[in-house]
């Protein structure tokens, strides 16, 4: 066994120290990036997140052209950031918590361009902090059913 159990817990721990080390737990890098083994922890680090932002932005973007939102491409500042929440959390939505809303909460917590605090991302997206963690946990339980190895 490789030692990579993604759950949600274990999604949030990886992408917390990757904000505060820029380093990924070795064990997610032997499986995210096998192919540049032997490369440095850092380079393997950054393959690691540009795969994991590019599996919850392929999912998002379609969430967002599903609902008729533009899906384009992620938002590069902070003010296109709210924007960008405001508009997942207020389309109109199958479910109180569906795709749409569990990636976005995802994604802008913990993938874009800077790290923003759950309380301002609750305030975008008109709820309370507890709910938009309630988001952001069920969010990382799609991405970790994407991540996990095959049986």
């Amino acid at each position: 066994m490789s030692g990579f159990d993604p759950t949600p817990d274990t999604l949030r721990s990886a992408l917390s120290a990757w904000w505060t080390t820029r380093l990924f737990p070795q064990k997610w890098l032997d499986e995210l990036t096998s192919e540049t083994a032997g490369r440095s922890h850092q380079y393997r680090s950054m393959v690691a997140l540009e795969r994991l932002h590019d599996t919850v932005w392929r999912h998002l973007a379609a969430c967002r052209t599903r609902a008729g939102l533009n899906g384009g491409h992620p938002p590069p500042t902070l003010e296109a950031i709210a924007a960008a929440v405001r508009h997942d959390f207020s389309a109109p939505q199958i479910a109180p918590m569906d795709d749409l809303t569990l990636w976005s909460a995802v994604y802008h917590r913990h993938l874009a361009v800077v790290r923003i605090r759950s309380s301002a991302l609750a305030n975008w997206a008109g709820m309370s902090e507890r709910n938009f963690r309630r988001h952001t946990l069920a969010g990382l339980r799609l991405l970790a059913m994407e991540l996990a190895p095959s049986k």
